[in-house]
């Protein structure tokens, strides 16, 4: 017998376990509680009946945090959007509070006075909205009240500046500990992150091109180095022709362990190469030495669309779903040629 309240789950042989919500004499949170009846279910089912007249005084719902640990917490998705969900929840200023407690016009203020980025305070709004949900599904208020419309911080874009590749060659931090990381993102097109959790032992050279495969990442979080990329088309080769191939495969074999590490034989943390682009480009978020890779490939080496998609680990748009998905399978060493070709006719 399952219900909103309760529910009875059979073990083995006349064991029967009972599940329901009530007050904990303990801690006086209203939260999933269980025990184990022995009997039939018929016994069971009465068992249940009288836990519920025995506890129909308690809590009338359970708290937003009761709620996101018994049926939110672990929703099975993928590592980085587990991690992005807990960054969002961690935020809401209503975890103590009961689900029937909460108005739409105090989540309103909080969106319109609240100092957190943008993109965060947006997501967590959905995961509220969620837990909510689930309160509607159980019976513990009536409506969710974020069923409304809300008006949502907006996010603010910044100009964003694109270097060329003579600037790009002019900010090269020669002989600093970042430099690998700069060289991946100004002229591999790598993510931050990606460039941070490079293994150099890893690394090889296809030709004249330097290739460091991209498996996982350091993110800008507690979590640090995941074993993970942003994305399933992140996976990929990171390439990088011209003269800073020929300087990271020399960084890559004088025995270091991580292709960028913080001088001291450690892989480096986000913040801490923020702090080192901050005395660079104080005006310029690391991520557009991306962009201008990307920009550099395309109007000057003159890279079809495809190649680039591939480059950058992103998903392959151009070539059309099918094509993508179930025909193209070039290797690294074919995109590689590509890369370099275009190197060669662009720097001739």
């Amino acid at each position: 017998m399952r219900s909103s309240w309760g529910s009875v789950r059979h073990i083995s042989g006349d064991r029967w376990e009972l599940r329901w919500w009530g007050k904990d004499k303990r801690t006086g949170e209203y939260r999933r509680m269980s025990k184990t009846h022995h009997g039939t279910r018929r016994t069971a089912e009465h068992a249940l009946a009288e836990l519920r007249v025995l506890h129909s005084d308690d809590a009338p719902a359970p708290s937003v945090s009761v709620v996101w640990r018994e049926f939110c917490e672990n929703k099975d998705v993928k590592p980085q959007t587990k991690e992005k969900r807990l960054m969002a929840y961690a935020v809401l200023p209503w975890k103590g509070r009961e689900v029937d407690s909460i108005t739409a016009l105090e989540v309103q203020q909080w969106l319109v006075e609240t100092d957190i980025a943008p993109t965060t305070a947006r997501r967590a709004v959905s995961i509220l909205r969620e837990i909510l949900d689930v309160a509607v599904l159980h019976g513990w208020i009536v409506a969710n009240p974020l069923a409304v419309k809300l008006v949502m911080p907006k996010v603010e874009h910044r100009p964003k500046y694109v270097w060329t590749y003579d600037q790009l060659c002019e900010m090269w931090p020669h002989g600093e500990w970042w430099e690998p990381a700069y060289l991946l993102q100004a002229f591999g097109a790598a993510r931050v992150g990606e460039s941070l959790a490079v293994v150099a032992s890893e690394c090889s050279m296809i030709g004249e091109v330097f290739c460091a495969p991209i498996r996982g990442q350091v993110k800008n979080s507690k979590a640090g180095l995941v074993d993970y990329a942003k994305n399933d088309q992140s996976i990929r080769t990171c390439m990088v022709a011209g003269p800073a191939a020929t300087r990271l495969w020399e960084l890559s074999q004088d025995g270091r362990t991580w292709l960028t590490d913080d001088g001291a034989g450690k892989w480096c943390t986000y913040y801490t190469l923020w702090d080192m682009w901050r005395k660079l480009a104080p005006d310029n978020p690391m991520k557009q030495l991306r962009a201008s890779c990307e920009t550099w490939w395309r109007w000057d080496l003159h890279l079809e669309s495809h190649v680039i998609e591939r480059l950058m680990g992103h998903v392959p748009l151009s070539m059309g779903g099918v094509t993508a998905k179930h025909y193209d399978s070039a290797t690294d060493e074919q995109v590689a040629r590509t890369l370099l070709a275009g190197y060669r006719s662009w720097n001739d």
